[in-house]
């Protein structure tokens, strides 16, 4: 007799046929078979149900047997250890595609980190330190390296406007005693802005990505955490690229003048960004200014969270 697989045997496509015989087993006693007998559909005959009866214990059931008289299992019987292994796989997927999600996160972190690099070091192919250069001789000044970066990240380097500040300069000397103290004024505000902006952000041996910072966050688990910095390291970038042409459009505004009064009204948004006025509260320039602030700081306190953690 060819044995069938008990579960390719589907109740709707068996045909049943049902036979009731006695046999004699051991010490004289006899059972009472009650057979039911199912052809599969490929022509394979496989016992379906079968129930014994003992003469001397009436009503006593056997369990279901196949045709070769081995035990046949429900497939739908719950096994413990085989659950136990589906889970344990589960699991080890899971943290798979969540170590995956984490590494994710923060190559998009760095990559954020070095796009306001970019920001910060964008230079026009022609650029020149010369215009730069002048103006500091001309204030009488010394400029350390850094100082100078500052003020050519917040125009991107751009020369025109470097030019437009170097004419302001010479005009500003010619009437007015105290253009010295006034330019420099601007001059510090300008490389002040990009200080406390988005260098305390590239900064590598400050207080938000030093390498220390960035060791921890590689390590930290907390997926969404870090998505919240990439998105508001993001709105950085956009609101900094906004800044930076506010104030050139300021000091271009500026440049078309040719009275004191009206150059100093035009550049005082810029000059007076550090000072406590009514006056330029609601100015585009600082509200901007106090926004990446704001974000600034929201970035500096998720790190130190993230790094508790």
């Amino acid at each position: 007799m060819v044995r069938a697989r008990p579960e390719s045997i589907s109740s709707g496509t068996v045909k049943n046929v049902q036979s009731k015989f006695a046999v004699d087993v051991f010490e004289n006693k006899k059972l009472n078979l009650d057979v039911e007998v199912g052809l599969t559909p490929s022509g394979h005959f496989i016992v379906k149900q079968v129930r014994t009866t003992d003469s001397n214990k009436p009503n006593l059931k056997t369990d279901v047997v196949d045709s070769l008289g081995s035990d046949v299992l429900d497939k739908d019987v719950e096994n413990p250890s085989q659950d136990k292994e589906v889970n344990k796989e589960e699991e080890l997927v899971q943290v798979e595609e969540e170590t995956e999600i984490l590494k994710k996160n923060y190559a998009m972190l760095q990559a954020k980190i070095e796009e306001l690099k970019t920001l910060y070091y964008s230079r026009p192919r022609m650029f020149d330190e010369s215009i730069l250069n002048n103006i500091e001789r001309k204030l009488d000044a010394s400029y350390s390296e850094l100082y100078k970066n500052n003020i050519y990240a917040v125009i991107q380097g751009d020369m025109e406007i470097l030019s437009k500040l170097d004419l302001m300069l010479i005009y500003l000397f010619l009437v007015w005693d105290n253009s010295y103290t006034y330019f420099r004024d601007l001059l510090n505000v300008l490389q002040h802005l990009s200080m406390s902006l988005i260098f305390r952000i590239i900064n590598e041996n400050g207080s938000i990505f030093d390498k220390s910072n960035l060791v921890a966050l590689q390590s930290s688990k907390d997926a969404l955490g870090l998505k919240e910095l990439v998105s508001n390291l993001d709105s950085i970038c956009l609101k900094w690229n906004r800044l930076v042409g506010l104030i050139k459009d300021q000091i271009v505004q500026a440049s078309i003048f040719h009275h004191k009064d009206e150059l100093i009204k035009h550049l005082s948004p810029i000059v007076n960004l550090s000072v406590r006025s009514d006056n330029y509260k609601n100015d585009p320039i600082r509200l901007l200014k106090d926004e990446i602030l704001d974000l600034i700081e929201r970035v500096e306190n998720q790190v130190y969270k993230l790094k508790a953690e």
